[in-house]
């Protein structure tokens, strides 16, 4: 599936400014039209991220969801 219209996915990094580097997915409390679906750091893959999943600077969070909803994340965390 290459795309599919009105979805959004983008990999969002977690950088050294951003408010939820060493804070944890439940943290965020993202309620924004979009979802995290997986973390990538280095070469490993977290799928379906759970709440207490630390997140680290470096990582890259995968978003799934509205193109408004996926700007919010990204706002959201820090990666704007």
């Amino acid at each position: 599936m290459k795309g599919v219209e009105g979805l959004a996915t983008e990999g969002l990094p977690i950088t050294p400014g951003s408010p939820f580097a060493d804070r944890t997915l439940g943290d965020t409390a993202i309620r924004t039209g979009a979802s995290v679906v997986a973390v990538l750091r280095g070469q490993e893959v977290f799928a379906s991220p759970t709440p207490d999943f630390r997140f680290r600077v470096g990582d890259r969070v995968i978003v799934v969801g509205t193109e408004d909803g996926v700007h919010a994340v990204s706002a959201l965390l820090g990666s704007d």
